[in-house]
Formats: C-alpha cells, structure tokens, sequence
C-alpha cells in the first residue's frame, strides 16, 4: 500500500475545501498514512493567462520544493486535475525518460478527452458565474477542454500510443473511476448536457476513460472521370495507423455524479460510517503493486461496470404532478479531425454518417446524441453515439412494484454497418477539394465505436489542383488570362 497521497483538483476551484472529506477517510482506511503524507494540491485555473503547459511545470517545481527526491507518492485527480496530471507526467517523465515518482494515478471523473461543457464556461454562462464568484473564466484551462482541442488531441494520441506502463520495470498504474448518474437537484434545465445520457453530468463516460483507440483514414485520388460525374473517391484505412491503446482500468461508479454532496465521486465520501464503492475502488487501486495484480484488477472493474450498467439502465423518478423515465444506453465517443496532405484544415466541411447500403436514412432514431465542432479548429468534430442503439439492444423495461412492468423502449435492431462521407469546401475552381467516402461497413462500425470509450479519426484528404493555376507564357506576347478557367488535374 502507498504510504504518500497527492490530491489534485479540478477546473475553477480556488478552495482546498473542494477535496471534502475524502483525504481524511483515506487517512483513516489506509495503515501508516497519516496527515503529513496527504498533500492537498491547489492551482490556478481561474485565471485566463494560465495554460495547461503552465500548471505542468509548476506542478514539477512544486513537487522538487515540497518533497524529496526519493520519495514517491499516488495522485489521486478529480476532473481536469486528471489531464493536468498527464501533462505533467508527459513532459516531464515520459518525453526526458527519466524515472516517475508518481506509482499509481486514480482518476474520479477525469475530463481525459475534454468536456462537452468547456464551450458554455468559456460563453456567457462561465462569466455570469466569474461575476458571481469574482474570478475568471480559466479561458486557457477551458481552451484545453473543450472537446477536440489540438492539446487534448496531442496528449490523448501521445497517450494511445504509450506502451503499457503496468508492464514497466518500474511500473506506473492508471486507474480511471467515474460515475454516470445525473443529480437531478444540481440538473439545469436550460442546459441538456448537464443531464446527458452517458455522462456524470459534467464528463461523459467515454471522455474519462483512457483506454481508446487511434484511426486514420486516407483519400484515395479522385479521378478525371469521378470529379466531372460528381461521384466521390474512396476513403480507405492506413492499416499502418490503426492504434489500440493499452487497456487501462476502468470502472462506473453506481449512483454518482461528477460534483455534489449527495452523489458527487469526491464530495460525497464521509469521513465515518459505512465505505462507500469509489473508497472501495481507490482502496483497491492503491493495494496494486505488479502487472499481475493490475490485470486482474481490469478484468474485475469491467465486471463490477457490466453489473453497474445493467442496474442503472433505467431510472425512474418519481415526480409530484408527473413521472419521468430517463434511460442510460452504453455510448461511445468519436473525434473526427480532417486535414489536407499539407496539414491545413478546409474552409468549410460537412460529415455524413451512413447506413445499410450507405444511405444517411437507414441509420436508427437516436443513434446520435450530440455533435460539437472545436470552435478554434473547425476541421474537427466531437460526434457521441448511442453505442446500444447502434449495436442493437433488446426491449427495455421499467420494473414497478407488484411484478409489473412497463415498456419503456422496443427492441432495436443492430445495424449491419456505419458508413461516412466527407464533404470539403472550396470544392471547385484551380484548387480545391473532391468528397469522399467510406461505404458502409461492419468493419467501419467496429473501428468507429466501443462502449465507453473514444476513438481519434484522422481523415487525410487530397488537396486537388488544376492545369492553369500556374504556367508560362509560350513567347513574350502580352496576354491578360483574368478569365482563365481550370484545366485537367495536374
């Protein structure tokens, strides 16, 4: 067992009692710990000049100040604390090669692939409550968040490809803990992604877990004939690109939410009194010190999740003037990010999901549940997919009391295969772009989506370009060639 403790926090905290009574219960469940080995970390992500890159370095000036250079230590992050940590671990560990002090990171809730909410903090919502608390925004930290960012995008493939490092001679174990329950007393109704399906209330499932996947897709060059019937060239695999990252231990955490006294991953937990199940998980984390162990613990937390999601599949809530039922599928999270061969990103894109002979109408009702373009890079796209309803689910229903049962959802079919179409803009003129397409595959629908998880796509397009936008004159005859027009493809 770890005998030193770091605790690391979220997004715009600018108080330590945020961490509740979490460290003292650790204090109390773990022999030997006591209060001068629990380092309750605080930072500054409230301030708009502060990036992520920032609090890294002064995490590592923090730790060469506070601690000894023998000693080692777990972290214990909660929400944006988990990237913060990664960051830290990247630059100043993985990418030096030298040796980590960090042994075990237990991440509740992390933001690991960003959060759909990043965009309102950054909006009018984040400096109404800025106002209200007299702080900033956090623009950088939020930057960082918001779903599909060129830094999430860079530590999360970096990370992907990262051999497994439970394996390690000196060893490092992840552990990702994150709940999916919604605290309807904290829901807003005038934003839905705080009640979403497949999320805490603030991180979706997916976003919080590290084990993922990396994919590139390649355009294959249209030919003469493709783009004068319109018809679009194909959109094949890189087999040499296709990453699976290690598998790193994951568990839901039945009825918990992201923050809150009641149902929050870290501000529920007591101080006394009975242990409740992520103390039981932490606590199970903290004990691993070899691979073995480590591979037995991911196998048990994918069993403990399959029981949690068969227990939480329905909800019910019992209103005063009226019921409601909210139903919690498996989803599955897809970042989309489109480039040209020279790396530069079109004007302007459309991305068009397919079905059963790649036809967009043959995709079932409430396959998707949100879409969210990177509002600094519009070449990429945060798409989240209702895994069950994709993959096929059986009819669902609500047990009441005296045996009853109610329908709550018929029995869907899975769909045979996912389809994708790219549409890029310019698409005409000297220089300009030509669609693409994937037809619709069992192949491409097992690639694209995993419960709980996030895939990377990177979709490499041809950069197209005409006879005429470059050439000589034949002699030395002046000739004005304002109304050229476009020639064969070079």
């Amino acid at each position: 067992m770890v005998n030193r403790i770091v605790f690391v926090h979220g997004w715009s905290i600018h108080h330590t009692g945020t961490y509740g009574e979490l460290p003292e219960r650790l204090g109390r469940e773990i022999p030997g710990l006591d209060v001068h080995h629990l380092h309750l970390a605080k930072y500054i992500s409230f301030k708009d000049e502060v990036r992520m890159n920032d609090l890294a370095n002064a995490m590592e000036a923090a730790i060469r100040t506070e601690l000894k250079p023998d000693d080692t230590f777990a972290v214990i992050a909660h929400s944006t604390g988990g990237p913060l940590v990664r960051t830290w671990w990247q630059r100043h560990y993985l990418e030096t090669g030298k040796r980590c002090p960090m042994t075990h990171a237990i991440y509740l809730a992390a933001a690991h692939f960003g959060s759909a909410l990043a965009q309102l903090g950054k909006g009018t919502l984040g400096r109404i409550k800025g106002f209200v608390e007299a702080i900033e925004p956090g623009v950088g930290i939020l930057n960082w968040l918001e779903l599909g960012s060129p830094e999430a995008w860079a530590l999360n493939e970096k990370g992907i490809r990262l051999e497994e490092t439970f394996k390690w001679p000196v060893p490092v174990f992840q552990f990702c803990l994150v709940g999916q329950a919604i605290d309807r007393k904290l829901y807003d109704n005038l934003n839905s992604y705080t009640g979403e399906m497949g999320s805490d209330g603030t991180v979706r499932a997916a976003a919080a877990n590290l084990t993922a996947s990396y994919v590139r897709l390649l355009q294959q060059a249209p030919t003469s004939a493709q783009i004068k019937n319109g018809k679009p060239s194909p959109l094949v695999f890189d087999a040499q690109r296709i990453v699976r990252s290690q598998e790193v231990a994951f568990s839901l955490i039945p009825a918990t939410s992201h923050s809150g006294l009641q149902m929050g991953i870290m501000r529920s937990v007591k101080a006394t009194g009975p242990r409740p199940v992520v103390v039981d998980r932490m606590m199970e984390c903290l004990a691993v010190t070899n691979a073995g162990e480590y591979a037995a613990v991911v196998k048990r937390f994918a069993s403990e999740t399959d029981a949690v999601v068969e227990a939480e599949l329905v909800e019910f809530e019992d209103k005063l003037l009226i019921d409601r039922t909210f139903l919690h599928d498996r989803c599955s999270m897809v970042i989309i990010r489109v480039r040209d061969e020279e790396g530069s990103v079109p004007d302007d894109m459309r991305i068009i999901f397919s079905g059963e002979n790649s036809d967009p109408n043959k995709l079932p009702e409430g396959f998707l549940i949100d879409r969210q373009a990177n509002k600094r890079d519009k070449g990429t796209i945060t798409f989240f997919f209702d895994y069950d309803v994709m993959n096929g689910s059986p009819a669902r229903y609500l047990e009441l009391p005296g045996k009853r049962r109610k329908k709550v959802r018929d029995a869907i079919e899975p769909l045979s295969g996912l389809g994708l179409r790219i549409e890029a803009f310019p698409d005409n003129g000297f220089a300009h772009y030509h669609p693409c397409e994937a037809k619709a595959s069992a192949e491409l629908l097992h690639e694209f989506l995993t419960p709980h998880q996030t895939t990377l796509i990177e979709i490499v397009l041809k950069r197209i370009v005409h006879k005429g936008a470059f050439q000589f004159a034949p002699d030395l005859t002046r000739e004005e060639f304002r109304d050229a027009t476009p020639g064969d493809i070079l």
